[in-house]
């Protein structure tokens, strides 16, 4: 491979359109345009597409076609989620002061911005740390949950470290606690606190069934899985309360005018990646096990930031000793190479992964050791798509020795 050589590693970031989803929603835009909530002739036959394609993503999420809903992206499907309870409950008369809400503390920077934003407000929030391994520490979930707590927020898949969070054991801890107390307090019109779910990183690596993994809420993003960009699948459980943005009780956060086209898109999306998910990961498994050989080879000192046995298997996330991550990702950038320091909506600022320094146990309490700020400050991910080689890793792991060194 030569110097100027382009090799890709950031699909965590963002996917390739897949040409066969382009295809598709080419096929739609050169011959519809009208409304889908037209009621004419025009109108009605893209409405029955949006339709299908809300069918056919319910069928691969073994879910009910009207717990599936389409918006502009995954930050505008999350927010809408929060938003919806939250301000729900305030027009039932619930205070900011009388919500909790409990999330772990490696959400996306969003997710983090939004709720933060209900702490200014009044809205209590415990953030739960995790283990080592880059997974969610059950035992503090557990404790941190109280008879108020509104919402429990946990990603899938973390967006850095690739780490497989215990979603399902959320889930059934969630109904086994509150089983026989439903009805219980002053939030009234909620039966336990709602499980909300992004796994926008997810569904490349596994099957999800949404009633499987006890979750109310969850967000499947179209650009994670060489679909459409500002389209996502938002999927709310059948009687799960909350409010739309336009202020209907009980009504799914308002879609707007429906982009038919970009939902076509994420169905035919998932279509294929139903179709190559084995082959794929099959790939990708021998992908990353040979990137941490050769890296492991070349650089003892280096070290895996999670654990890969509880990681998808499309991203691995390293430190290099004494090497700012974002100056080595500058570096390989001037090779050819794409990757991230961190996440890329983070991307530019001056600190380190926050989802790397929380891996350090004494950050949990509190502190912020100056080995895992230096951990954090050095972390660089890579991520692999249907396309990466073991040629590509091959020069990355070359270009690297020349920058370390």
């Amino acid at each position: 491979m030569t110097s100027d050589a382009r090799v890709y590693l950031d699909y965590a970031a963002g996917t390739p359109l897949d040409p066969s989803v382009r295809d598709a929603m080419r096929a739609y835009e050169d011959t519809h345009f009208a409304n889908a909530f037209s009621v004419h002739n025009a109108g009605r036959e893209a409405k029955r597409m949006l339709e299908d394609a809300r069918f056919g993503l319910a069928a691969h999420l073994g879910a009910r076609s009207s717990e599936c809903h389409f918006a502009s992206g995954a930050t505008d499907a999350m927010t809408k989620i929060l938003y919806s309870v939250v301000n729900g409950l305030l027009e039932k008369g619930v205070t900011y002061a009388e919500m909790h809400i409990v999330m772990s503390v490696i959400e996306h920077s969003t997710v983090r911005a939004c709720i933060e934003g209900f702490a200014r407000r009044g809205v209590r929030i415990t953030n739960v740390g995790v283990t080592p391994d880059g997974r969610i520490d059950m035992a503090q979930m557990e404790a941190a949950i109280h008879e108020d707590t509104i919402l429990v927020v946990c990603m899938l898949v973390n967006n850095e470290i690739g780490t497989i969070q215990p979603i399902r054991d959320i889930g059934r801890m969630l109904e086994a606690r509150f089983a026989e107390t439903k009805h219980r307090f002053v939030h009234h019109h909620i039966e336990k606190p709602l499980l909300v779910s992004d796994a926008s990183q997810a569904p490349l690596f596994m099957s999800l069934t949404p009633s499987d993994l006890g979750v109310d809420f969850m967000v499947i993003d179209a650009a994670k899985i060489y679909g459409p960009r500002k389209m996502a699948l938002l999927y709310v459980k059948t009687g799960t309360y909350f409010q739309s943005l336009c202020g209907m009780h009980g009504k799914v956060p308002s879609e707007g005018t429906p982009d038919v086209s970009s939902a076509i898109g994420l169905r035919r999306a998932y279509d294929i990646l139903e179709e190559r998910r084995e082959a794929d990961v099959a790939s990708w498994n021998d992908i990353k096990s040979y990137f941490i050989q050769r890296l492991t080879e070349r650089f003892p000192t280096m070290r895996i930031n999670g654990d890969p046995a509880v990681s998808v298997p499309g991203i691995l996330n390293v430190s290099f000793p004494g090497v700012e991550g974002e100056f080595l990702a500058t570096q390989l950038d001037s090779h050819g190479i794409a990757v991230s320091a961190k996440s890329a909506c983070l991307s530019g600022g001056g600190e380190g992964s926050y989802v790397v320094r929380a891996l350090d146990p004494a950050t949990a309490s509190g502190g912020a050791p100056q080995n895992a700020v230096d951990r954090a400050n050095g972390a660089l991910r890579f991520s692999f798509g249907r396309t990466t080689t073991q040629e590509d890793i091959d020069y990355v792991v070359s270009a690297l020795a020349d920058i370390v060194k």
